[in-house]
């Protein structure tokens, strides 16, 4: 339930006063000049890292091997798009010659059917033929 009332004053010298800060000197000012001096190189070694990643960076930018490989990157993705698109072509054409093959195999044994008749209605026919020629001799 206290922590629902906020904060506590410090050394009973109210919300402001602990606000504003400590009035009189304590251990954390005491030990201040040992923070600013590890904020002090923590901001330099900062600043340090920050200009090794520039020069790495520029370095990077210079070095003629991205180039080589940005446009190998471009040209893989370009390859993988064409290849995409002909699997897609493949598909469509392959789907289209197994429909004309089944169309062109129908008509085929359509026409071998309608042959066969006709072969068999000629040697029908011929034996007709044969057969009146035989009766008129």
């Amino acid at each position: 339930m206290a922590a629902l009332r906020g904060p506590r004053p410090v050394g009973g010298r109210g919300l402001a006063a602990a606000m504003s800060g400590p009035s009189q000197p304590s251990a954390a000012s005491a030990a201040s000049p040992t923070a600013a001096a590890a904020s002090s190189s923590e901001a330099k070694l900062e600043e340090e890292l920050r200009r090794q990643c520039a020069d790495l960076e520029r370095q990077l930018r210079q070095d003629p091997l991205m180039f080589e490989n940005e446009a190998l990157e471009v040209q893989l993705v370009q390859m993988q798009d064409d290849f995409s698109s002909l699997q897609d072509d493949y598909r469509s054409m392959d789907r289209y010659i197994s429909e004309r093959l089944e169309e062109l195999t129908a008509q085929l044994e359509e026409q071998a059917r309608t042959a066969g008749i006709a072969e068999g209605h000629a040697n029908c026919l011929n034996d007709l033929l044969h057969f009146h020629e035989d009766q008129g001799q």
